[in-house]
This record gives C-alpha cells, structure tokens and sequence, in this order.
C-alpha cells in the first residue's frame, strides 16, 4: 500500500505509482545509453536507436501489432488528438462523417471530437446504453453508409465498464466501419487481447504509461496500417517515427512504458484476483455496517473490480472527502477535477445533481493490502454510520 504522511490512497484510476522494476528499466537510459536514437554517426547513437526498436517490437509484439503500427507520444491525450486531428481535420469526404460515440468517453477523446463537429469535419451521434453498458447488437443497428467510426474506450475511468468485445470490432470491420478505443484504463485489468494470436480489437488505441504503473509523459498510439497514408502529423520537426510524431524519443521514458507494459500483460491474473478480493472485502463491509450507499453503474460482472464508484446517501462527497483527510479518493475523473462541471459521466447514467453530489470514486489497486483497507473501511464506517443516522436514513442499498 502506498502511504504517504499517514494518508492512505485509493485514487488509482487517476494515477498509479511507477513500480520499482519499471524504475529500474530507465535508469541505464539516464546516465549509460544516453545517445539520440537519431544519431548514425557513432556507437551511442546506435545503441540507442537499437534500445528504441527494441521497445517498439516488444509493445507490438504485446498489442499483437506490426511495429511500424506503433507510435510513442507524451500520454493518451496527445495519441487522441494525434489519431483524431491527423485523420479527420482534413476530412472532405460528403459521407462517411457520423462518429457514434460514447457518452463516458474521457475528455481527451470527447473534446477533440466536439472541436471537429464545430469545424463541420464530423457529425457526432451519441450511443444509447443501459446503466452505462453498450449492447454490441444495438451499436450495430445504428451503423449506416454514413458512420466512419465507433469510438469505445476499453475500460472507463469513472465506472470502470468494460467495451472490449471482438465481434463487435469483426462486424464493424466487415462494415468498413474503424473501432477508435481509448486502453488507457485496460492494462493489466483486463487482456488486451482474446488469446496469443489475436490482434488488439481495434483499428485505433490509445495508452498512457502512468495508468499502469509506469512513469507519466509517456504513451503510445497505435494506428493500423490501412490508415497510415491517410494520417497527418499535428507537428513538424526532425522526422522521427516516420514523420507522424516528430521530437527525440525520451528513451528512459519509453522504457519505463515497455516494463510497465510488459509488467502488467504478465501479472494480469494475480494482480486482478487480489482486487477482486478486496472488492469483495470493501462491499461487504459495508453492507454488515448496514450503511447506505449505492454502486453508480451496470451490473458488477460487467465491469473491473479495481473500480467503485459509489454513493453514500445523504452524504455530500466533499463533506466525506473533507472528513477523512487521511484516505486519498476522488469524486471522478482527475483530468477534468478542475472544471467546475459535474461528471459528464454521472451525468450521462441521468443522475439527479444531488446523487452526483453524493458520488466518489474508490480506485483500488495490487498494491493495497487487505490490512491497509480494512483500515480505510473503519475510518470510513466511523465517519458515515454517525452521519447517515443524524440524518435517519434507512438502510439500502443498490449493488448490481
């Protein structure tokens, strides 16, 4: 468990902690290979250039992509906006311009979509869906000759539902329809692909190292190679990476991603299993404390157990948060914490502004012990039980 001045943290959706072998895989790159990859003049050019081929084959070879489909950015905000801007701010086509997207899409996949509807490249149609679940039959009985793509992260970051269904990305493919999917939350929670020999189920994907336990300002954007000629660069400058994402790859950097890459496809399954348990561990505790609260969300089979998003009725989150200084959670989504809207998300599941106002985000991780959260359940007990019967509510509660 990760403490820090007593606090204990349960916010690992919005970032995780860069684990100490990951660490460990940049350092030579700090100090002993130093070189530009770009550099082919001499040894320490080379041996960097050959560190970064090294990097890309093993994440394709994960991704059971081509290497020359991989791209490294700064995080899945720039991959986004790369894929997005770079494909369709040049959009001419008179059909092929409806996106049907999800209405729980992260906001660096949401706003670059809504800045190319206002510059009339695209014409966004949202997805319907049932407690925040898409139905694959339903995505394809909206598909028309005028849909160019399906966007669907992989695993939502507030709710944690998971969108990765390779019938789905079959059907789209027979209809000449892409899959666009944000993976950022997907690593190590879930498989990124149905077994050794399956490509990643979608045309586009997006990733960002420090959802994975790896550093920040560092991910990668995978794009398949039928689009390719058809991608802009957002920038300009040396060439590298085929002039699609031009900049000197930061290799400490890269080879913190490939670790945490690598980490996360081999731990998959004990790393899942322990959270599961103290998913378990956390809903059953509060239901023997008979505390009130309600699981915002589909049903719990559909999603990953690392995440709960939950409310605790009566109770303001900001009054909880407030109340319990020593646990670190959040009420959503941590790159739109500053906006002075309410989650897009909750809002999005039909939430009155009071539930929304109720609602936080538990992120739950292998690192957590079960002695560290029962700790945080008693703190939390302690604190809810005495609100929830000043204000007499009864007990109820609304688990999928």
């Amino acid at each position: 468990m990760v403490s820090h001045m007593n606090s204990l943290y349960l916010d690992y959706q919005s970032t995780t902690p860069v684990l100490e072998e990951v660490q460990e895989s940049m350092i030579p790159f700090l100090s002993e290979i130093f070189g530009n990859p770009s550099s082919k003049e001499h040894l320490y050019g080379d041996e960097a250039s050959e560190a970064r081929d090294t990097f890309q084959l093993e994440c394709a070879k994960l991704l059971g992509i081509s290497p020359s489909e991989l791209f490294f950015t700064s995080g899945a905000t720039e991959s986004s906006n790369l894929a997005l801007f770079g494909l369709l701010s040049e959009n001419s086509q008179t059909n092929k311009r409806i996106i049907l997207l999800s209405p729980f899409e992260h906001a660096c996949v949401q706003a670059p979509l809504q800045e190319l509807e206002r510059r009339g490249k695209v014409e966004l149609k949202y997805l319907p869906h049932t407690h925040g679940k898409h139905e694959t039959e339903e995505i394809l009985s909206l598909i028309s000759k005028d849909t160019y793509a399906v966007v669907l992260m992989a695993v939502n970051n507030e709710l944690g539902t998971i969108h990765t269904d390779s019938k789905l990305y079959e059907e789209l493919h027979k209809r000449e329809v892409l899959l666009i999917s944000d993976y950022s939350q997907a690593p190590g929670k879930i498989p990124l692909r149905a077994d050794s020999s399956d490509n990643l189920p979608a045309d586009i994907a997006f990733f960002s190292a420090h959802k994975m336990y790896g550093p920040k300002g560092v991910g990668a954007l995978y794009i398949s190679e039928k689009l390719l000629s058809s991608l802009k660069p957002l920038f300009y400058g040396g060439g590298q990476q085929e002039g699609i994402r031009p900049g000197t790859i930061p290799l400490h950097l890269v080879a913190g991603f490939t670790t945490a890459l690598s980490l996360s496809s081999k731990n998959i399954n004990s790393w899942t299993s322990h959270v599961q348990s103290l998913q378990n561990l956390f809903l059953d505790t509060l239901k023997e404390k008979n505390i009130s609260f309600t699981l915002n969300g589909p049903l719990l089979k559909t999603r990953i157990p690392h995440n709960l998003n939950i409310r605790f009725h009566g109770i303001p989150s900001d009054v909880l948060i407030a109340q319990l200084p020593m646990l670190a959670f959040s009420t959503g989504s941590a790159c739109s914490s500053s906006a002075t809207s309410r989650s897009h998300v909750l809002q999005s599941l039909k939430l009155s502004e009071e539930e929304i106002d109720e609602s936080l985000r538990i992120g739950l991780s292998h690192l957590i012990s079960e002695t560290d959260l029962k700790q945080s359940l008693a703190l939390i007990c302690e604190t809810v039980i005495p609100m929830q019967s000043e204000l007499a509510i009864a007990h109820n509660v609304c688990c999928f």
